[in-house]
Protein backbone atom coordinates (compact mmCIF):
# COMPACT_ATOMS: atom_id res chain seq x y z
CA UNK A 1 0.00 0.00 0.00
CA UNK A 2 1.24 3.39 -1.10
CA UNK A 3 2.20 5.23 2.55
CA UNK A 4 1.22 8.62 0.89
CA UNK A 5 0.82 11.02 3.72
CA UNK A 6 -2.48 13.12 4.30
CA UNK A 7 -1.71 16.67 3.29
CA UNK A 8 -0.46 15.00 -0.24
CA UNK A 9 -3.50 12.37 -0.48
CA UNK A 10 -5.91 15.31 -0.20
CA UNK A 11 -4.22 17.34 -3.36
CA UNK A 12 -4.09 14.30 -5.34
CA UNK A 13 -7.73 13.12 -4.08
CA UNK A 14 -9.65 16.06 -5.40
CA UNK A 15 -8.50 14.97 -9.22
CA UNK A 16 -8.55 11.27 -8.33
CA UNK A 17 -12.24 11.58 -7.41
CA UNK A 18 -13.01 13.55 -10.42
CA UNK A 19 -11.46 10.84 -13.20
CA UNK A 20 -13.28 8.01 -11.01
CA UNK A 21 -16.79 9.41 -11.33
CA UNK A 22 -16.00 10.31 -14.90
CA UNK A 23 -15.46 6.62 -15.42
CA UNK A 24 -18.61 5.56 -13.48
CA UNK A 25 -21.15 8.23 -14.39
CA UNK A 26 -19.72 9.63 -18.09
CA UNK A 27 -21.84 9.74 -20.95
CA UNK A 28 -25.19 7.23 -19.23
CA UNK A 29 -26.14 8.95 -15.78
CA UNK A 30 -26.10 5.82 -14.62
CA UNK A 31 -24.15 4.20 -11.67
CA UNK A 32 -21.51 2.05 -12.34
CA UNK A 33 -23.04 -1.01 -11.80
CA UNK A 34 -25.68 -0.30 -14.08
CA UNK A 35 -23.07 0.50 -16.56
CA UNK A 36 -21.88 -1.86 -19.40
CA UNK A 37 -19.00 -3.18 -17.68
CA UNK A 38 -16.96 -3.32 -20.87
CA UNK A 39 -17.35 0.48 -20.72
CA UNK A 40 -16.05 0.59 -16.95
CA UNK A 41 -12.90 -1.90 -17.32
CA UNK A 42 -11.92 0.02 -20.87
CA UNK A 43 -12.18 3.70 -18.99
CA UNK A 44 -10.68 2.85 -16.55
CA UNK A 45 -7.80 0.77 -18.66
CA UNK A 46 -7.61 3.69 -20.70
CA UNK A 47 -7.01 6.25 -17.89
CA UNK A 48 -4.43 4.50 -15.80
CA UNK A 49 -2.61 3.70 -19.16
CA UNK A 50 -2.74 7.70 -19.85
CA UNK A 51 -1.47 8.84 -16.73
CA UNK A 52 1.51 5.67 -16.85
CA UNK A 53 2.38 7.76 -20.35
CA UNK A 54 2.36 11.47 -18.96
CA UNK A 55 4.50 10.36 -16.08
CA UNK A 56 7.28 8.47 -18.28
CA UNK A 57 9.88 10.64 -19.04
CA UNK A 58 11.61 10.82 -22.68
CA UNK A 59 14.33 8.88 -23.59
CA UNK A 60 12.73 6.53 -21.46
CA UNK A 61 15.36 5.29 -19.75
CA UNK A 62 15.52 1.17 -17.85
CA UNK A 63 14.68 2.71 -14.43
CA UNK A 64 11.52 4.27 -15.49
CA UNK A 65 10.50 1.31 -16.73
CA UNK A 66 11.36 -0.84 -13.96
CA UNK A 67 10.03 1.61 -11.49
CA UNK A 68 6.67 1.78 -13.61
CA UNK A 69 6.30 -1.94 -13.68
CA UNK A 70 7.05 -2.32 -10.10
CA UNK A 71 4.40 -0.41 -9.50
CA UNK A 72 1.67 -1.25 -11.28
CA UNK A 73 2.11 -4.90 -10.13
CA UNK A 74 2.09 -3.77 -6.81
CA UNK A 75 -0.95 -1.98 -7.56
CA UNK A 76 -2.38 -5.09 -8.71
CA UNK A 77 -0.91 -7.15 -5.52
CA UNK A 78 -2.24 -5.40 -2.86
CA UNK A 79 -5.78 -4.80 -4.35
CA UNK A 80 -5.88 -8.67 -4.71
CA UNK A 81 -4.50 -9.24 -1.10
CA UNK A 82 -6.98 -6.24 0.42
CA UNK A 83 -9.89 -6.62 -1.88
CA UNK A 84 -10.10 -10.15 -3.80
CA UNK A 85 -8.77 -12.74 -1.06
CA UNK A 86 -11.33 -11.86 1.43
CA UNK A 87 -14.11 -12.20 -1.14
CA UNK A 88 -13.28 -14.73 -2.69
CA UNK A 89 -13.19 -16.58 1.02
CA UNK A 90 -16.37 -15.47 1.83
CA UNK A 91 -17.87 -17.09 -1.46
CA UNK A 92 -15.71 -20.39 -0.75
CA UNK A 93 -17.47 -20.54 2.68
CA UNK A 94 -20.78 -19.69 1.56
CA UNK A 95 -21.17 -22.01 -1.50
CA UNK A 96 -18.16 -24.56 -1.02
CA UNK A 97 -14.46 -25.34 -1.99
CA UNK A 98 -13.46 -26.43 -5.00
CA UNK A 99 -10.69 -27.82 -4.39
CA UNK A 100 -10.21 -30.97 -2.07
CA UNK A 101 -7.55 -29.75 0.13
CA UNK A 102 -7.45 -30.60 3.98
CA UNK A 103 -7.87 -27.54 6.21
CA UNK A 104 -6.81 -27.40 9.38
CA UNK A 105 -9.46 -27.83 12.23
Amino acid sequence: MPYVDQKRRARLDLHISELANLIKYEGTGLASHQREHGLVAGDLNYSISRLVNEIMLIPTRYWMIAMVTGVLQNVSAEFYRVVVAPYEEKQRKKNGNVFSVEEEP
